[in-house]
């Protein structure tokens, strides 16, 4: 590890960890995920397409706040220490919440009706799910964990810090940024307008 005196300060400020700072990167990115669409969205012309609507309202940002991260992770020379090993250790019985998550997930996926949603929209939902989960771990549980082992706080801290973070992240999915793709009828694709909404 480089010496703390000779660090850059945006690294040397990085490096001392700490709830606030963790805090601060899941904002940034908050931010980021909340507004980039609105930046974006004058480059695309007006679609009632669903699946440009997932692309632009939801791949599009997840993609962007991803890249983001991996430029963040690089600037601070993080990117083998956040997707290395970790200094903790899983039981057995830890499986069980991955393995629910995952039975739930699976069946919801087997329940869409893929005629109705089109190979497009099914595709940039995929597109999606896969960006999601990278950026969402990442951030909390890569860049959050980091920051507050470094300030010296233990696992329990650690993990109910982190949890908390990354469920304040999904209260965006009820955002104003957001209600204009967000699905307004009984169908499963996300609408482009807040205007059909009632």
């Amino acid at each position: 590890m480089v010496a703390h005196a000779e660090l850059s300060p945006w690294r040397r400020f990085w490096e001392r960890g700490g709830w606030w700072r963790a805090l601060l990167a899941v904002a940034v990115y908050f931010v980021i995920y909340q507004f980039v669409p609105l930046l974006f969205a004058p480059l695309f012309p007006r679609t009632d397409d669903p699946a440009a609507t997932v692309w632009l309202f939801y791949v599009l940002p997840i993609a962007f706040g991803s890249l983001v991260l991996l430029v963040f992770g690089w600037s601070l020379g993080w990117l083998r220490e956040l997707f290395g090993p970790q200094p903790i250790r899983g039981r057995g019985w830890m499986w069980i919440a991955v393995a629910v998550v995952l039975f739930f997930n699976v069946m919801h996926f087997a329940a869409v009706d893929y005629g109705a949603a089109g190979a497009g929209v099914v595709v940039a939902w995929l597109v999606a799910g896969l960006f999601i989960g990278f950026a969402e771990e990442t951030l909390t549980r890569g860049f959050v964990v980091n920051l507050l082992r470094r300030r010296g706080y233990g696992e329990i801290v650690v993990a109910t810090v982190s949890a908390a973070l990354f469920a304040a992240l999904h209260s965006g999915n009820r955002s104003p940024a957001r209600r204009c793709c967000r699905p307004c009828s009984s169908s499963s694709t996300p609408s482009p307008s807040a205007s059909s909404c009632t």
